[in-house]
């Protein structure tokens, strides 16, 4: 369909100038990815269009991105007064087992909680809508990839570093995977999966009122501890547009590296394994392979699973810096990263509250 649009010569020359610096194709380009993110910004109700300057260095870009938060959402600070409630303690089986492969992300699970618990806050209750929610977090974590990822396929973006692994793509597999893994669904029996439950950092129920089931969600006090911590993400670069240094702070990793060590024991191990395997010599995907299958063996788990479990726990050993990957042409390696020291202090440590690290 051909559309004329008339345009001002002082933005013709704009657009242009984006053009000349080989940031879009054409200007029919431009305006059909302007077009195309306004959609997006429609679709979610709340937010306002918002243009974000092209940059040429990480920092910029990732300063960029603080107008695009405060816009997603508009208070970060996490009153004192919210509601939780209770942990479901998970059962015997999955404190033993490793975290599935296909949650190689911990950091979306911090933007999960953070929007939790202001949404609490907001509505001042202890539990509010679970479809509700879910739908407000997909609509944001959107539009907050499609931003990040815009801006990162101009840069070259280590490996493991990159703020959009993990939050949802516009296609409903995407946003259901991103459900499912980050937020949770309630089973037959109860309990229910994802990162939140297996961590025991929110509760997700079914609700029986005035005749009518609900499913409801609401965040544990290990959830808001991990919410009110500092972000690098959230608060420095995404609001005071400082340099992104960690996905995570040191006091983030430390909690979660407590949290998982207290409620997910067999991960904790499975961590150690693999770190250690690294620092003995096996630091490639062949020779960890190779190595880890004994532990699979004894632990009963399906070989043909090994894998993707193996996958998620090196990306989220990345995520922690606890590892780093190196590339070199067709070859990767791994080797210990500076937050090794943090995986070797909780192992030592009791086990205790995370809150109280």
């Amino acid at each position: 369909m051909l559309i004329t649009v008339e345009l001002s010569p002082d933005l013709y020359t704009q657009i242009q100038d984006l053009i000349n610096r080989k940031q879009y194709l054409s200007v029919e380009n431009f305006v059909e990815i302007s077009l195309q993110n306004q959609l997006t910004l429609e679709k979610s109700h709340q937010l306002t269009a918002k243009t974000i300057p092209f940059t040429t260095t990480k920092s910029d870009v990732l300063s960029s991105l603080g107008g695009i938060i405060k816009e997603l959402d508009e208070a970060m600070e996490i009153p004192t007064s919210v509601q939780t409630s209770e942990a479901i303690s998970i059962d015997e089986k999955r404190k033993k087992d490793p975290i599935g492969g296909l949650i190689n992300r911990l950091l979306p699970s911090k933007i999960v909680l953070r929007m939790l618990a202001l949404q609490l806050a907001n509505k001042n209750s202890q539990w509010i809508d679970y479809k509700e929610f879910c739908e407000f977090v997909v609509t944001k974590s959107i539009q907050l990839r499609l931003q990040i990822e815009r801006q990162e396929r101009k840069l070259d973006v280590t490996r493991g570093e990159s703020l959009k692994v993990g939050l949802p793509l516009k296609d409903t597999k995407s946003q259901q995977r991103f459900i499912n893994f980050y937020i949770g669904k309630v089973k037959s029996d109860g309990s229910f999966d994802g990162i939140l439950g297996d961590l025991e950092l929110g509760v997700i129920k079914k609700h029986y009122h005035d005749g009518i089931y609900s499913t409801i969600i609401g965040i544990t006090k290990d959830g808001l501890g991990l919410a009110k911590l500092h972000s690098p993400v959230l608060d420095d670069v995404l609001r005071n547009g400082k340099r992104l240094s960690t996905p995570l702070s040191n006091e983030e990793t430390l909690f979660l590296l407590q949290q998982i060590k207290r409620v997910r024991p067999g991960e904790f191990e499975f961590l150690n394994l693999v770190f250690k395997l690294i620092e003995n010599g096996s630091d490639n995907p062949t020779a960890l392979n190779r190595n880890i299958q004994d532990y699979f063996i004894s632990n009963n788990f399906s070989t043909a699973s090994l894998k993707s479990i193996l996958v998620g726990c090196i990306g989220r050993l990345v995520e922690m810096k606890i590892i780093k990957i190196r590339k070199n042409g067709v070859y990767t390696n791994y080797q210990p990263n500076i937050n090794a020291n943090l995986l070797a202090k909780v192992t030592s440590l009791p086990n205790m509250d995370a809150r109280e690290l």
